[in-house]
């Protein structure tokens, strides 16, 4: 016992506290945060923790000193953005908000603090509650992360026996091909609102075999929850979709992640493939490759760092005209574009043992507009003087949008084995101009080829809700019933 308690001294709560943090992060957004996201973030936490202690053990000489400076440090690190957001919830505008006061009063205490541990003596209670603390919380994240894992294996489970039930053993089943184009503006709206005829480019996928639908829209404003009730072919939980305003978009995610369409491909035989800025049947996003992957930001998007990044250092290098930071972020949309389109245009090759289905989610024609029409790239210091409602912009980077996808459907067509199913959606329209909003932003593209051209359940006036449904009874011969047609703002 007295072996054990001495152990109990040593300060694990060096290792302890990140883990804590990132493992509660990684349990508030189960099924959303990939394994391998959460680990690289812990163990760089770990060595950022291990570094601080090791430059607080060079001034004090001690190690408990030091690892106690640490972890104070990382708690400012961790929780900063709950902190900044409760000052500026008392203090508004006022000096006791900007963040030279917040670092300032924070380099001050962290003086301050060394000095007090430094000549203190004995550090074995704290330590040890430290420690048993930390611990404890890990087994309470832990116990919620296996309730969650068994409630959501049972709802999957009961989810793909229903797709089970309905299987289509006798339909032939072509691969799949869902192109997203975010922020693609339907015909309504680009007619009435931005003035343009879109025929050309709708012309052109009839010539291949597409049925558009002339008359289409979004059920939602808002990506995530336009891509969750078009996948689940129902409309989100009303509740759930009030407290989005709140919580932020987690609940689509999971919807998106989970949903009713994959679940029943994935019961006739399907592979997925997802190349989209979602997780999809749990396949995390392709997108975001930086050392900490995209969907990690959901873990430390409140953090000091991503703050600072966030809130400072876009305006301070916007100031300093910094080109090379300025452009890492501008050009982020268009990489992460290049990389999935590429990854499109090599999946006809690829063998599986059974039909595949490939989602693909383009940030196009969405800001920022990099094309001209004739595929003239615009010059950063045009991109960064470019504003979200240029809709000469808008509308040029949509023709380019136009020839992109034409080109990437012949090359669908040309070198799939069998005639694959080929569906170009969007999942809302162009939403930065003045008045009629409400009407006018869920005006979107529905258009879709199908291998034996029976579009006779495809009617002239749609939502996305009503897509995939419509596509299930036509091509597996399911009886899913159709919703009422409508949409909903998400202000948030």
């Amino acid at each position: 016992m007295i072996m054990l308690s001495k152990k109990i001294q040593y300060p694990f709560f060096l290792f302890l506290f990140p883990v804590f943090f990132v493992f509660h992060g990684f349990t508030e957004n189960f099924y959303f945060v990939s394994v391998k996201s959460a680990l690289l973030l812990t163990g760089t936490y770990i060595i950022s923790s291990l570094v601080l202690t090791g430059i607080f053990y060079f001034f004090s000489k001690r190690l408990h000193p030091a690892a106690l400076m640490a972890a104070f440090v990382m708690f400012f690190h961790f929780f900063f953005g709950s902190i900044h957001d409760r000052i500026k919830e008392y203090a508004g505008n006022s000096v006791f908000a900007k963040y030279s006061f917040v670092v300032g009063a924070f380099l001050v205490l962290t003086v301050i603090l060394f000095f007090i541990l430094k000549r203190r003596k004995q550090f074995s209670r704290l330590t040890q509650y430290l420690n048993i603390l930390f611990l404890a919380l890990i087994l309470i994240d832990l116990y919620s992360l296996v309730v969650q894992s068994i409630t959501n294996k049972k709802k999957l489970t009961l989810s793909r026996l229903s797709a089970t039930n309905n299987a289509c053993n006798t339909c032939s089943k072509p691969d799949i091909y869902i192109i997203m184009l975010d922020g693609y503006a339907g015909s309504d709206q680009l007619k009435n609102i931005l003035f343009y005829n879109n025929s050309p480019f709708t012309d052109s996928l009839a010539l291949r075999g597409f049925r558009t639908i002339p008359n289409s829209n979004s059920n939602y404003d808002s990506s995530p929850s336009s891509v969750a009730s078009l996948l689940n072919m129902e409309y989100l939980d009303s509740t759930e979709a009030r407290n989005m305003r709140q919580k932020g978009h987690i609940y689509a995610f999971t919807r998106i992640n989970n949903n009713r369409l994959m679940s029943f491909l994935q019961a006739n035989g399907y592979t997925v493939f997802n190349y989209s800025i979602f997780k999809v049947a749990g396949q995390a996003s392709l997108t975001g490759g930086s050392f900490v992957p995209a969907n990690a930001k959901l873990i430390n998007g409140n953090t000091f760092i991503s703050r600072l990044e966030k809130d400072v250092l876009l305006n301070v290098a916007t100031k300093l005209n910094l080109k090379w930071y300025l452009k890492k972020s501008l050009y982020a949309t268009h990489k992460e574009n290049e990389k999935l389109f590429t990854l499109t245009m090599k999946i006809p090759a690829v063998k599986t043992n059974g039909p595949k289905v490939i989602y693909t989610h383009l940030m196009m024609p969405h800001h920022p507009y990099y094309f001209d029409e004739n595929g003239v790239a615009r010059s950063f210091e045009e991109l960064k003087k470019m504003a979200l409602s240029d809709t000469s912009a808008y509308l040029s980077y949509l023709k380019y949008t136009n020839k992109k996808i034409i080109q990437l459907v012949d090359h669908i067509l040309l070198n799939s084995a069998s005639p694959p199913v080929i569906a170009i959606l969007s999942d809302h329209g162009f939403r930065y101009f003045a008045g009629s909003y409400t009407k006018y932003a869920f005006s979107n593209i529905m258009s879709i080829c199908l291998p034996g051209r029976d579009y006779s359940l495809f009617k002239d006036s749609m939502t996305n809700v009503n897509f995939f449904s419509t596509f299930l009874n036509t091509t597996f011969h399911q009886s899913i019933p159709m919703q009422k047609d409508s949409t909903s703002v998400i202000d948030f």
